[in-house]
Parts: structure tokens; sequence; C-alpha cells
């Protein structure tokens, strides 16, 4: 899975995350250190950058996203809270959703904005894409997504 920070948030925030990653570091460091000396310890030590985000309730983040579902076709979205919105895809939530009846759905990709506009109209850029440019995004392969958009264009 891939993500990326857009480049309109708040330096704030990736002060926070910065702050965040150095944290997640100590923690893991610890956590060997615990291992090797046999104690036990009950703090969960793997928390994702999601659960971060999601945990630390930063106002105004928003997410677009993309996930393989289990018929290997992509679903894009947006979201201020994708924990839960995975946790509705994978459950069935809604009957009236695509991912509905190609559950389950994996998270592929994320990218995290502070503006909501801003990441509504990249995830109905990405709706727009076909398989083989949302997989470039995916693997993060800039130089593919350039070349699959030139050619998109060459035919219009």
């Amino acid at each position: 899975m891939s993500f990326k920070l857009a480049e309109s948030c708040h330096t704030e925030l990736v002060e926070v995350l910065s702050g965040i990653v150095s944290l997640l570091s100590f923690c893991a460091n610890a956590h060997h250190d615990l291992d090797k000396l046999g104690l036990t310890h009950s703090a969960p030590f793997d928390l994702s950058l999601i659960s971060l985000i999601t945990t630390l309730k930063i106002p105004h983040t928003y997410f677009v996203y993309i996930v393989e579902c289990k018929d290997w076709s992509y679903y894009s979205g947006v979201t201020n809270d994708i924990e839960r919105r995975l946790w509705e895809h994978n459950t069935g939530h809604d009957d009236g959703c695509y991912t509905y009846t190609r559950r389950p759905v994996e998270l592929k990709y994320f990218e995290i904005f502070n503006d909501i506009k801003q990441a509504i109209a990249i995830e109905k850029q990405i709706k727009t894409w076909s398989r083989k440019k949302k997989q470039a995004l995916i693997v993060e392969n800039y130089e593919k997504l350039k070349e699959y958009a030139k050619s998109k264009n060459k035919k219009e």
C-alpha cells in the first residue's frame, strides 16, 4: 500500500506526523528491548499511520483512497475517516455500494488532504483513470503515470 500527503496539507500536520514517526521508532526500539529482556508488554507498538491520524482526530483531514476488490477491480473514494469507511466496505454496510458484491476489499493507496474540495476533485479525476493508470499510482510509478496521461491526450 502506498500513500502521500497532499502539498496543501498544513506544515503543522507534517510536523505532527514527523513527531509521531519518531515516537513510533522509539516505541519499536523499546518493544525490541522488552522482548530481549523477556518482559511482557501490553501497548500496541504496531500502530499504523491511518490509526494515528484517526486517533488524533486531526481536524479537516480527508482521505482519497483506492481499494482493490475481490474481483480485482478498483474502487476509489473520499472520506474523513478511512478506518470506518474500510469497515463499511468490508461489512457490506451499504448494499447499493459498488463494493457490496465485491468484498472483501483491500486498501491499496491513500492520499491525505486538508481541503475537502481538493480531495473531491482528485477522487473524481482518479475515477476516470484506466486500470493501468491507477496501478501506476498505487506503485508510485510516476513515469508511467505521465506516459498514460500523454497517450490519452493523443487520442482526444
